[in-house]
């Protein structure tokens, strides 16, 4: 596989949209709350930097479950991006 860099040296995206959902996995919130929004941070960095269209659901756990129909039209946005092949 050839990864192309910018002209930072910074590895290019593919065309391709990227899907990237992010959960947490926790005993109880509070061993977030010292870190919490630097990891909102950098999950919101990573996000611009790859281009994606992101979605934030306030959520107290997996979003996947608590709000399936937000996450489900993230999915098909994405899929809709991507050209036909033949």
């Amino acid at each position: 596989m050839v990864v192309r860099h910018d002209h930072e040296g910074i590895p290019e995206m593919s065309a391709r949209p990227n899907i990237v959902l992010i959960h947490g996995a926790w005993a109880e919130g509070s061993c977030w709350s010292g870190v919490i929004e630097r990891l909102q941070a950098g999950e919101r960095q990573f996000a611009a930097r790859m281009g994606a269209a992101t979605v934030e659901i306030a959520s107290s756990h997996v979003a996947m479950v608590s709000h399936p129909g937000d996450v489900a039209q993230l999915i098909k946005t994405a899929a809709e991006a991507v050209p036909a092949t033949s």
